[in-house]
């Protein structure tokens, strides 16, 4: 019997085989379940797949998915597997308003977690790491006279860069100078359940990613520079880290209100 392998399969599994290494293996294999439900590369079949996907993932969600589909189309082209790789736009990059932890919040998913998930949790807030990458670093601690450091080899954009600590981040890390033994999966596991605890279940803007956009958030809303929240984050260009800039603004508008306030009554006297 001979046994016919889908197209969308062979995709697949050519996106399993290049991303095997990756930092990002974990999440891209997440992402390569939603593409075997594609019953094929027809433009409407995919056109109603990615509708299926809006209809319950986020925007950046979707948006990684189909980045994935399109890059390992073109190398199935590559391959001879297909002769033309299907056209697939990817949506536009969300530039609105995007969601963080406020305090309270912050506090409500610490008190629901516990040991290991927790300190993770308060290590993303704190320095702004990807899970991914906080996950594979390796436990290195840099005592400079600038206070500790740590330094992430294994990022997204394939450039190592170097993360100051806070005094809770550093607790964390003391804790930890192997590095983290959770695996995502399993801390993804107690992150749902807490977030199923809190109500927070049907919120699209609840995923571990929440506390790098918490991290950036709190900086851009204490004045910190747009160009150094880029460089925290690692982002690869000023243009990635502006959708944070809509709070600087409103920081620098709240500044001005107050001399405003200062100057109601008029000049003081000198």
């Amino acid at each position: 019997m001979v046994v016919v392998v889908r197209v969308v399969d062979q995709i697949c599994d050519l996106g399993l085989d290049h991303y095997r290494e990756t930092r990002s293996a974990a999440a891209t294999r997440s992402l390569i379940k939603h593409i075997r439900k594609l019953p094929s590369l027809d433009p409407r079949q995919i056109s109603l797949w990615r509708d299926k996907l809006s209809a319950t993932y986020t925007p950046n969600t979707v948006r990684r998915t189909l980045g994935i589909l399109r890059a390992m189309a073109d190398r199935a082209v590559e391959y001879g597997i297909i002769e033309k790789a299907p056209r697939i736009k990817l949506p536009t990059a969300p530039r609105g308003r995007i969601g963080w932890l406020t305090d309270a919040q912050e506090q409500e998913l610490l008190a629901a977690l516990s040991g290991e998930p927790r300190d993770l949790v308060v290590f993303l807030l704190d320095t702004g790491l990807r899970a991914g990458e906080a996950l594979g670093w390796g436990g290195k601690i840099t005592d400079s006279p600038k206070g500790p450091m740590i330094t992430i080899e294994k990022t997204k954009t394939d450039r190592a860069r170097t993360v100051p600590l806070t005094d809770r981040a550093e607790a964390v890390a003391r804790r930890y100078r192997r590095g983290f033994r959770i695996t995502y999966r399993l801390f993804y596991k107690h992150w749902q359940h807490a977030r199923k605890q809190l109500g927070q279940d049907k919120n699209k803007d609840w995923v571990p990613h929440i506390l790098r956009h918490t991290f950036a958030s709190r900086l851009a809303q204490r004045g910190a520079p747009i160009a150094v929240i880029s460089q925290l984050l690692g982002h690869q260009s000023l243009e990635q880290t502006m959708v944070y800039s809509h709070l600087s603004l409103d920081c620098l508008q709240q500044s001005i209100d107050l001399i405003r306030g200062d100057n109601a009554e008029g000049p003081r006297a000198t």
